[in-house]
């Protein structure tokens, strides 16, 4: 479906009388205007036109093809006098793969905005990103059809945008979408005009056919082309003029201040909710869609921790976590050969997934699970998250403490995670296989159950997900667990070394080092540290922190990737700012490095200065703003939210007597009514509410005995503060909220504040 403003129904209609190249099927016509929407689709028209009068009238405007040539007319095209930056220039790992292709992609830059005004033409970006790689798809096929890439190359300005790195981008995209009541998927393709006001706009399949690709994204160019032609200056005008109207609407409410108690009170009801979606019996969390729940299994890991709450809410908690983590490690969830996690599934119960993995989820999950096993005292968890970071850093991490977000393993071939029963007879001994054959309850018309694969794609063939534990596979067997265990792991080398020779026949993406990965490796390695406490994860936290600030902190300010040509495309948004000041504060929490919250500080102030517009935190900074819409980033829509963010670091700072702006306080903040409409896509900032209505403050004298200090820094990552206050008396003071203040005096009554109960 590809959508437009509604006051081009009338240009659409003439264009029809004129006639087009190609038939038409799904044309959706949006009103621009909130109170009166307006669609028209062909094949079911909401305008009072009967459907059999709609298709005569298609079938007859299609006639009048021949004897009608304004697809090719219009307005001459001027020589442009600038140059464009291609693609190709990188550093994107998405224009670095496509930049170089049979379509001559431009950079989203002002330069390549001049030349589409110079060249009258539209710009068509495609918006696409690393955490969907089955975007390729949709390039692949587009690059195998001539047609459709002459079309591109000489009707648009085509312009490749990186959604990681211009994340307003991927939100304009979910915006745009919701327009159309259509779910956002990538890549995005829509038409700007030169001034940067959207035309049309269309959400692609990755996952569908390549002919159907192929014919909606034909089908779409050829009506815009027509209605370009037909009037370029009429598209232009309208344009500009939806978009001042969806300026208004997309302006961030008024916040109506909340008391504490009220907050209280959302923060409860929502817990409740939430507990109420778990089912005891899956493990899994009704609702909440397909992809691995970090976020919630992180605000519900601080919630059964947290010595504020009561103790019936903390269990609730605590049974969430407890069986949603065990339900997943015994699932697809987890690849039983390498021990990455996977981002999503295909499936109701993790029985199947998807087979893109990137590092961002890698580290999601990590920091997840060390947090859970340190909240459960479960050494089998804790030992999944650092098996997952062995994983993390043999395919995602790079020279120097960088780390990318896609690497080989990301593009992994269905032949490489699902196995057929004569490959596994050929790779492993006979031992092995007749211990995994039950363990895995392999069967030679495969092993996923037909509802789990309705459309028979595992046909044939086997998961690695265990279907016995290994005890009971051992008995089996009738061999020790150890001799199990060991005939497992020599069966799960066979296989790695099997998958390795298969990814060598892949087509590599270019690896690239991102910050936004690097960041969130830092803080996954500071959970690691508070949950295990191993000196090696504190280590990595502060090196990959320190690498971070080398790398992409530029005198013009914070990078998404280095070296780049051209920086409006690769300056941090108001995300990259917030994640970097959360992961100075869990660095700081691992250290009590002064240094690490003098750096946090300093991004409260870049905050203020580059991205504070109207009493909004908006995404872009000033010189990269193209679009004239307010894009912020409110709720969780790809990763956590900014706004989320910005709560929760600017509460922690607060707890730690910083000075915190308060035109930045007051922007991070959501009304309560919006949070209880859709709590989950909230998560991270019912978790920066719940740190401002519980605090849990642990004061503490700089020159406090080593084993009070050390004993302090394993504290739960966020839950606890640590205030370093000089002249305290030598005291360290635990400070709970709605409870009188207590004097410590040894390091064990600072490990008891955190005994799982």
């Amino acid at each position: 479906m590809i959508a437009c403003s509604r006051e081009s129904e009338s240009l659409f209609f003439k264009m029809l009388k004129t006639g087009t190249k190609k038939s038409v099927k799904s044309i959706t016509m949006m009103s621009a205007t909130p109170n009166a929407p307006r669609f028209c689709s062909i094949g079911c028209f909401r305008l009072g036109i009967s459907r059999v009068s709609c298709l005569l009238f298609l079938l007859a405007s299609l006639g009048a093809c021949k004897k009608n040539h304004l697809v090719s007319s219009g307005p001459p095209l001027s020589s442009p006098r600038l140059t464009t930056q291609n693609a190709s220039d990188g550093p994107s790992p998405i224009l670095l793969s496509l930049g170089s292709s049979a379509i001559s992609w431009r950079q989203f830059t002002p330069i390549t905005l001049q030349y589409a005004r110079e060249s009258h033409k539209m710009l068509l970006v495609y918006v696409s990103s690393t955490q969907q790689m089955e975007a390729t798809n949709v390039f692949d096929a587009i690059l195998r059809d001539p047609q459709t890439v002459r079309e591109i190359n000489d009707q648009f300005v085509p312009v490749l945008v990186d959604g990681d790195a211009n994340r307003e981008m991927g939100i304009l995209a979910a915006m745009l979408c919701s327009e159309i009541k259509k779910p956002v998927s990538f890549p995005f393709m829509m038409w700007l005009t030169a001034e940067g006001n959207p035309v049309a706009w269309l959400p692609l399949d990755s996952y569908a056919a390549e002919d159907e690709i192929i014919s909606r994204i034909q089908q779409s160019q050829s009506v815009v082309i027509n209605m370009w032609n037909t009037d370029r200056e009429y598209i232009e005008k309208n344009s500009a003029s939806d978009n001042a109207n969806r300026r208004e609407r997309y302006k961030a409410p008024t916040f109506k201040t909340s008391l504490p108690s009220e907050n209280q009170a959302l923060l409860m009801g929502v817990f409740r909710q939430l507990h109420s979606q778990f089912d005891h019996f899956s493990g899994n969390i009704d609702g909440m869609g397909s992809l691995l729940l970090t976020s919630i299994q992180e605000c519900f890991t601080q919630v059964a921790s947290h010595p504020a709450l009561d103790e019936m809410t903390r269990q609730r908690a605590r049974t969430v976590i407890s069986g949603n983590a065990r339900a997943l490690l015994s699932s697809a969830a987890v690849d039983a050969i390498d021990g990455g996690f996977y981002t999503s599934r295909s499936d109701a119960n993790w029985s199947t997934v998807t087979r893109d993995r990137n590092g961002l989820m890698q580290t999601r999950a990590i920091q997840s699970f060390a947090m859970i096993g340190q909240a459960l005292d479960d050494a089998s968890i804790l030992s999944a998250a650092e098996k997952a970071m062995q994983f993390h850093e043999a395919n995602f991490a790079l020279d120097g403490g960088l780390y990318a977000n896609i690497a080989a393993i990301s593009l992994m071939p269905k032949e490489a995670q699902c196995w057929s029963i004569e490959t596994l007879k050929a790779t492993l001994a006979a031992s092995e296989y007749a211990l995994l054959k039950y363990h895995y309850d392999w069967q030679d018309m495969g092993n996923v159950p037909p509802e789990s694969d309705p459309k028979r794609e595992f046909f044939r063939l086997n998961l690695l997900v265990p279907k016995h534990d290994l005890a009971d596979s051992a008995a089996h067997q009738s061999i020790t667990a150890q001799q199990a265990q060991a005939l497992l792991n020599s069966a799960h080398a066979k296989l790695s070394v099997a998958r390795k020779k298969l990814l060598e026949t892949s087509v590599l993406p270019p690896k690239v080092a991102q910050a936004q990965v690097t960041l969130a490796t830092a803080s996954a390695y500071a959970s690691l540290f508070a949950a295990t406490g191993k000196e090696e994860y504190r280590a990595k936290a502060v090196t990959i922190f320190a690498a971070f600030r080398r790398a992409f902190h530029h005198e013009d300010g914070i990078h998404f990737f280095q070296d780049s040509l051209y920086p409006t495309t690769t300056l941090a948004r108001a995300g990259l700012i917030a994640l970097a000041q959360q992961t100075a504060l869990d660095v700081y929490d691992i250290t009590l490095d002064e240094a690490a919250l003098t750096y946090g500080d300093s991004l409260s102030d870049t905050l203020v200065q580059d991205y504070l517009l109207d009493g909004n935190i908006e995404e872009v900074p000033r010189s990269a703003r193209f679009i004239n819409l307010p894009i912020t980033d409110q709720s969780m829509i790809f990763d956590k939210s900014t706004v989320g963010l910005v709560k929760q670091n600017l509460v922690r700072l607060r707890h730690l007597s910083r000075e915190v702006p308060a035109s930045l306080y007051q922007a991070a903040q959501i009304n309560v009514e919006k949070i209880e409409q859709s709590p989950l896509i909230h998560s991270d900032y019912l978790l920066g509410l719940l740190y401002q209505e519980n605090h849990a403050i642990i004061s503490l004298p700089a020159d406090v005995d080593d084993e009070v200090r050390q004993a302090i820094t394993r504290l739960p990552l966020r839950l606890f503060s640590r205030k370093l206050t000089p002249g305290n008396g030598g005291k360290v003071i635990y400070s709970l909220h709605r409870a009188d203040d207590v004097t410590i005096t040894d390091a064990a009554a600072i490990k008891a504040l955190d005994q799982p109960k």
